[in-house]
Parts: structure tokens; C-alpha cells; sequence
């Protein structure tokens, strides 16, 4: 496995011991009924077939993904729904009063008062020096806060 040239060369001895728990785990994986579940037979990549077969297996596989994630992408482009960045504060809002002791409950009441209430807060402390004028004001206006702090 572990050749004299990689003696003096780390790179080497890595490619080595990398190329080696690759090709174990492939001859190792074994299907419900017992038999190669990878490749149908062990494979050596040092031989120039095996080499050639597992990138075969390995470029269907990559292909196969980027199918399956170019269909997941298709159909969460088709049921997304974008929201302005004021509603998303907004979201945000209701969403931080998530429990996350799951023996317990969440009340995810909300009411415009009380998100008015903690814009008003939020307007008030050193957080709002990160949010864009245009979000504060679209706050404002959503919530009927006078003289919103500028930049």
C-alpha cells in the first residue's frame, strides 16, 4: 500500500491512506441479500479497469445528484413564497417566541400591538445600527411609528 516514494513525500502517504479507506468501504458494502452492493465485485484501484469502473460509478452518482437536486430546486422554486423585509421582521417576531423545550408549549400568539411594542424596542437599542434605513422605515410605517431614528 504505502510505496518508498511516499517515504519522503506526506502527500504520498495521504493519497495512500485515502485511496485505501475509499477502496475498502466500497469492498465492504454489501446489499440486503449479502452480496457487492457498490460495484458487484471488489475492485482494486490500482488497477486501471477498477480505476475506470468506480469513476464510471462515481460520475453516475454525482449525475444522479445533481438531477435530484436541480428537481428539488424546480419545485421549491414553484412553491416559495417571497415576503417583503418588513413581513419577514414580522415573521421573525411571532417566531421568537418559539419554546424549544418541546415538553412544553409554544404560544405563538401575536398581536400588532405587541410587535409594535418590540419595534419600538428594537428601535431604541444599538441592534437597529445594523438594519437598513429602508427596513426601519417600512417598519415604521407598518407599525404607525412617528419620527423613526435615521441614519
Amino acid at each position: 500500500m504505502f510505496f518508498d516514494t511516499g517515504k519522503e513525500r506526506e502527500i504520498d502517504r495521504i493519497f495512500d491512506a485515502h485511496k485505501t479507506v475509499v477502496e475498502s468501504g466500497i469492498n465492504s458494502a454489501i446489499s440486503a441479500c449479502g452480496g457487492k452492493k457498490t460495484l458487484d465485485r471488489e475492485i482494486d484501484l490500482s488497477r486501471k479497469e477498477d480505476l475506470y469502473r468506480f469513476f464510471s460509478y462515481l460520475h453516475n452518482v454525482i449525475n444522479d445528484v445533481i438531477e435530484w437536486v436541480q428537481a428539488v430546486k424546480n419545485h421549491l422554486n414553484k412553491e416559495l413564497r417571497y415576503h417583503k423585509e418588513s413581513d419577514i421582521y414580522e415573521m421573525a417576531l411571532i417566531a421568537s417566541n418559539t419554546n424549544f423545550d418541546l415538553k412544553e408549549e409554544t404560544n405563538l400568539d401575536y398581536s400588532h400591538e405587541k410587535g409594535k411594542a418590540t419595534v419600538e424596542d428594537l428601535l431604541k437599542s444599538k441592534v437597529s445600527e445594523n438594519i437598513p434605513q429602508a427596513t426601519i422605515d417600512a417598519l415604521c410605517e407598518k407599525y404607525g411609528i412617528q419620527d423613526p431614528p435615521k441614519d
